[in-house]
């Protein structure tokens, strides 16, 4: 009789939570203690360290991150992209007498830019010959060391600024026996390469390299592009090119052929490449302050660090003693767990170009160190998870904030079913994808600045609001 008295409990606080769920907003459940039976409050510290991030790989990414950012806060960031081309067609042929016109490799932009968009920084865009092979058929994380020949093979190229919202250009396309017609085309990076390397190494190349996919890329190996940081100026940025669309993302040489009747006819091809067949190189290099916290990992801070594109994220711990003092109260349900994290710092002295990551994903991990959903977004896998904007996340710029419902997750780690390993915050895309999302995210350069266990403003510090019901 004492279980079937707790289930029905149970069973009525679920029904409140039901009816209250029928009138949430966008940022929690809507829980309002004051309309629960003998509901509580507890407000509970959470200690917060940074660590980085895992690595990730980035062939196949949906897009590919591009740049290079001179972060006041983070330090610098730098992004290069290696590609692996295809042939035209198997056993491809330039014809009789070609003569090479132009060579642009077409980058086209993806859907975000974060730093400086005043056009105060300078690019310096280089394209080399990579001189190890690009295996198409293998996977790369952001940490490979390309090897590359050191020589430019692009024209003089300074960008300054990536007009990736860019929907009015036009190029002129060569086409036979009519006039350069101007196209209008998706915003792109077009980067003209050295006419003599083009001709000696592709147009130039002999029957047997030509002959199929794997000859040519045991020839010609693949193609790195890179800023050069050395000569960069301003505070730069990080862009994101979509590579999947390959009837714009590609290689194209114009070229000419000497028809019978000593005429010439001008052809375009094009070498392909695709996200599948690209991978991002991403080198961070922290600045003192946030070195001194990698250093001391088990140390407290005023402020906790998170970046995407394999940088930081943020490890969360629930104090035992907090947790141990609401187990104490005996078999409580909680009606509402929100974890409330406060941006306190989004650029450095005199910049205003950066602003705080517009999303943050939370996860936990097992005692083997694997990530794990926690229940609240345990999408299709937990009856108990929430929609994306239910489950929360996403940067409320007016209170500075990002706001999470965990309450499946607080509920179990009081009731035993799970055990307390580590918990983590990250920067994913803003993008609902109608998943978990607690893998590192190679698809925005966001970054955010969060207020420690320890800052000076206690209203700042990561906290947890734990609703319950204490049951007779």
């Amino acid at each position: 009789m004492k279980y079937f008295k707790r289930d029905l409990f149970f069973l009525f606080i679920n029904l409140i939570l039901f009816s209250s769920c029928q009138k949430s907003d966008l940022i929690g459940l809507g829980v309002d203690p004051d309309n629960l039976i003998k509901s509580s409050l507890a407000t509970t510290s959470v200690d917060a360290f940074t660590e980085k991030e895992d690595s990730l790989i980035t062939t196949g990414s949906a897009q590919h991150a591009f740049g290079y950012l001179n972060d006041p806060v983070f330090g610098t960031t730098q992004a290069s992209i290696a590609l692996g081309l295809s042939l035209p067609s198997e056993g491809f042929s330039f014809g009789t007498s070609a003569e090479l016109d132009s060579a642009i490799l077409v980058l086209k932009y993806g859907n975000e830019f974060y730093g400086d968009s005043t056009k105060a920084s300078r690019f310096p865009i280089e394209v080399h010959q990579l001189s190890e092979r690009y295996n198409t058929s293998a996977n790369y994380y952001n940490t490979k060391n390309w090897a590359y020949n050191p020589s430019v093979i692009s024209k003089s190229l300074v960008v300054s600024h990536f007009p990736w919202r860019d929907s009015s250009r036009s190029v002129f396309q060569i086409i036979d026996g009519i006039q350069d017609t101007a196209v209008k085309v998706l915003p792109q990076l077009r980067i003209p390469l050295d006419e003599t390397f083009i001709r000696n190494n592709i147009l130039q190349a002999s029957a047997a390299n030509l002959a199929s996919n794997t000859a040519f890329s045991n020839y010609f190996k693949g193609l790195y592009v890179t800023v050069n940081k050395g000569t960069a100026s301003g505070a730069g940025g990080i862009t994101f090119f979509d590579l999947q669309t390959t009837d714009v993302s590609r290689l194209e040489i114009y070229y000419r052929n000497v028809k019978d009747d000593n005429s010439k006819d001008t052809n375009m091809v094009v070498f392909g490449f695709s996200n599948a067949t690209a991978s991002s190189k991403i080198v961070h290099t922290y600045s003192a302050t946030i070195e001194a916290q990698l250093d001391n990992p088990g140390t407290a801070s005023d402020v906790v660090y998170a970046q995407a594109l394999g940088g930081l994220r943020t490890r969360l711990h629930f104090p035992d003693a907090e947790l141990n003092k609401i187990k104490a109260l005996g078999e409580v349900a909680v009606n509402k767990a929100e974890l409330i994290v406060t941006e306190v710092l989004t650029q450095g002295s005199g910049t205003v170009f950066l602003t705080p990551a517009a999303r943050l994903t939370l996860y936990r991990t097992d005692i083997a160190g694997v990530r794990k959903p926690v229940p609240d977004n345990a999408i299709g896998m937990d009856a108990r998870y929430l929609p994306e904007v239910l489950f929360g996340g996403f940067y409320n710029k007016d209170a500075r904030q990002y706001k999470f419902i965990i309450t499946s997750y607080i509920q179990d780690l009081l009731n035993g079913r799970l055990k307390q390993y580590d918990t983590y915050l990250a920067p994913i895309a803003r993008g609902l994808t109608g998943s978990s999302n607690i893998s590192p995210s190679a698809i925005t350069a966001g970054r955010t600045v969060i207020a420690g266990s320890t800052n000076s403003n206690p209203d700042y510090r990561i906290k947890l609001k734990v609703y319950y019901t204490r049951p007779d």
